[in-house]
């Protein structure tokens, strides 16, 4: 099977780029290439990306609303969706839980699976704080 993850400039949780000692920029592979792809779109705002405004999520416009029935429902639908926006991500196998949801901010717990791949991948995301930013983190125990 060809390798259907593709690789791109590995990011770190503030979405920099890493860079190895001799300066080059260390890459993803296989898995983690389409954890990241999803990690990024939920992390963009509603304006997408400065070269394709198509591919945005809403995630971030959850942050100060209220800790509702309907806001949980509507935020994790939203997390789900811009998961399965993802071809290499198995369609319906997406699912999202409100973890925190208070005046200090979210914390979301979101499962996936990759086509080709024999177990779930998991991501923790946190928005919120002093300064409305959003944290999203790889909690894959198998890589």
């Amino acid at each position: 099977m060809a390798d259907i993850y593709g690789q791109d400039i590995l990011l770190d949780e503030k979405m920099q780029p890493k860079i190895a000692a001799n300066g080059e920029a260390l890459l993803t592979d296989g898995p983690q290439s389409v954890v990241q792809d999803i990690r990024l779109h939920l992390w963009v705002g509603r304006e997408g990306l400065f070269f394709d405004t198509s591919w945005r999520a809403y995630v971030l416009d959850f942050i100060k609303d209220e800790n509702t029935a309907g806001n949980r429902m509507a935020l994790c639908a939203e997390v789900a969706r811009r998961i399965h926006d993802d071809q290499r991500v198995v369609p319906g196998s997406a699912g999202c839980t409100v973890i925190v949801w208070d005046h200090t901010g979210i914390s979301l717990a979101a499962e996936f699976m990759l086509i080709g791949e024999d177990h779930p991948f998991n991501l923790v995301v946190e928005a919120g704080g002093d300064k409305t930013e959003m944290v999203i983190k790889d909690v894959n125990p198998y890589q």
